[in-house]
């Protein structure tokens, strides 16, 4: 089952992001929080205002929240460290130029999305039907028609497979390729293995904007922060600049330094239709954001999903209490009110049809496409059969979906069985899928990190999928 973090609600308002450099925090946990301690931070703002709407993507954390959540560190990556050891896969230079990570936390539902079984039983195949795209024989969900028009230039990876079904220990693996120490609901440790944007951040010397952002938030279980979305065992000064969503006050970006990242997240600048294309929700302006954020030279940007406030949700011991819901986790009325079908029909899939496609158009009209790798992806999939008017955890066998960067467009990649259990195909774990992302950003297949105990570890957690590649 899964587990939801307690949080306060208060709806209406406008909606903006928050950017904070914490290097200096430390970090105080209590039961179910966590809490930043450090000095008074240097600010610039400048003012963002998003339409207030009563969709479930438009409940964003309060800035209590978002202060207790927001943990990056932004000052270290304007001065990496470059040990001698790392000159081989220093300054890399691949066909990506930058990536964009676009994490649907909690899950998504391969068989719903991505891996439709239109023969299946009804027990199996759900309510959904496929339907036909640009290129022959790639079908996809029928809630996702403006992505079905843009399939050749989507690679559909439908042959991912791992051993665990937790958010925490599955994310772990999802983010870094590295399966976690422990399995199960787990929390960050210095130990971990790092995200892919603090590695780049890394090998880049003196960099004129940060290398690597996350927005709109930190994704967290009732228990814990999810591990995998730092810089891990590399250190704080390589986590992240964290753009956090503030939800009731301030209305403004708040940067840690001036300078190009400011202008780039001016998105009111945009205009009103371009804004509109993206869908007026958090994660549709997050997608909007990014594409900015590379634009003036990020490197790599990771999108999280956003979760569900709501203060009568059913938590994962079926109590009703005020709960933060990740939107994917579609277990069903019984756990978070997330009936598989009608949440991906309402919530999930038209915010996501709408701003992946509109990010996809922009960046082939700006000539960005081909440098810009996109990845969506969650943990893991949910259960081939129903249960009830849910899926559970399934991470034996699901989908990704990548596009741009390097990736050959128009391709399935992979195969499951007649019920979506397992692969049958070309199999690809998440080191599979890491690498190929290392690759497509120019790292060496021979390249090492060297641990806080000082052990060196292959970068690479496994084989590139040359499949994927164009």
């Amino acid at each position: 089952m899964s587990s939801y973090s307690n949080v306060r609600h208060r709806s209406g308002g406008n909606r903006s992001f928050v950017c904070r450099d914490l290097r200096d925090s430390r970090l105080r946990h209590s039961r179910n929080t966590v809490q930043p301690i450090g000095r008074p931070l240097k600010e610039t703002s400048c003012m963002l205002t998003i339409r207030s709407q009563t969709a479930d993507l438009q409940r964003g954390w309060n800035r209590r929240d978002v202060l207790q959540l927001a943990l990056g560190g932004a000052a270290g990556l304007f001065a990496p460290r470059v040990p001698a050891s790392w000159a081989q896969a220093a300054a890399p230079a691949g066909k990506a130029k930058a990536c964009i990570l676009i994490y649907l936390y909690g899950g998504p539902s391969h068989l719903d999305i991505w891996d439709l079984k239109p023969e299946a039983p009804a027990e199996i195949r759900g309510e959904f039907k496929p339907i036909a795209t640009r290129v022959p024989g790639i079908q996809l969900c029928e809630h996702l028609p403006k992505l079905a028009e843009r399939a050749e230039r989507l690679a559909i990876l439908r042959s991912l497979t791992h051993d665990s079904p937790a958010h925490g220990s599955a994310c772990h693996q999802m983010l870094t390729g590295h399966p976690a120490a422990t399995q199960g609901e787990i929390a960050p440790t210095p130990d971990d293995a790092p995200h892919p944007g603090a590695v780049l951040a890394r090998s880049v010397a003196s960099p004129a904007v940060p290398v690597f952002a996350s927005l709109p938030w930190k994704i967290a279980t009732q228990i814990n922060l999810i591990p995998g979305q730092d810089a891990g065992f590399l250190g704080r000064s390589l986590d992240p600049v964290w753009i956090q969503y503030d939800d009731q006050e301030g209305k403004r970006f708040l940067l840690p330094e001036p300078g190009k990242l400011a202008t780039a997240m001016a998105i009111d600048k945009e205009s009103e239709e371009t804004r509109d294309r993206y869908g007026r929700n958090v994660f549709g302006q997050s997608l909007l954001l990014a594409r900015r954020l590379v634009e003036s030279g990020v490197r790599f940007v990771t999108v999280y999903w956003p979760d569900r406030r709501d203060e009568k949700a059913l938590n994962y011991n079926g109590a009703r209490q005020p709960v933060s819901v990740p939107m994917w986790d579609t277990h069903g009325s019984g756990t978070g009110d997330t009936a598989n079908f009608p949440s991906l029909k309402n919530r999930l899939l038209p915010p996501l049809d709408l701003a992946s496609s509109s990010l996809i158009d922009d960046l082939v009209a700006t000539g960005r496409f081909d440098e810009t790798l996109l990845v969506w992806t969650g943990e893991f999939g949910r259960t081939p059969r129903v249960q009830g008017d849910g899926r559970g955890h399934y991470s034996k066998c699901f989908s990704s979906m990548l596009a741009g960067g390097g990736i050959r467009g128009g391709i399935i990649h992979g195969a499951s069985d007649a019920t979506g259990s397992t692969p049958v195909r070309d199999p690809v774990s998440p080191g599979d899928l890491m690498a190929t992302i290392y690759h497509l950003l120019g790292f060496a297949p021979d390249a090492k990190l060297t641990d806080r105990k000082g052990q060196e570890r292959l970068l690479f957690p496994g084989q590139v999928v040359k499949g994927l590649l164009a």
